[in-house]
């Protein structure tokens, strides 16, 4: 079956549009904001800003990043794993991934893809992310 994205539930997908009330001709929604001490220090930082899609049902390697990563999901449900844990979001949530500790992203819904906007910060000799082989 092809994906449809007109069946996506609303509480699904993210709202990027319809936000401004009569009269307002500007309007930020703020999605994440705490305080953050792990940036990299270093005069050049490698900056990413990528989008990331994961087919129904399907997830990432595991990985871990080198730099702090920010997350924001546009539509669908996300479960981070960790070896101890996991984290669940939706569309409209905004999160930061661990550094240096090994995870990944699995998509639990079974008919709509999992698309998220990333934002990575990295010391300028190491690569944004490492993937690994099956961790434990």
């Amino acid at each position: 079956m092809l994906f449809d994205e007109t069946t996506v539930p609303e509480h699904l997908r993210i709202q990027l549009s319809g936000l401004l009330e009569p009269g307002m001709i500007h309007n930020r929604v703020m999605r994440f904001e705490e305080l953050y001490e792990s940036l990299p220090k270093d005069a050049s930082v490698r900056v990413g800003v990528y989008t990331s899609e994961i087919a129904p049902g399907g997830q990432t390697s595991w990985h871990f990043h080198n730099g702090a990563g920010f997350f924001l999901v546009l539509q669908g449900r996300v479960t981070i794993e960790f070896k101890d844990s996991t984290r669940h979001y939706q569309a409209g949530d905004a999160y930061a991934e661990p550094i240096g500790v090994i995870h990944r992203a699995v998509n639990p819904e079974p008919e709509i893809p999992f698309l998220c906007v990333g934002f990575v910060v990295t010391p300028r000799d190491r690569e944004h992310v490492v993937n690994v082989k099956e961790p434990w």
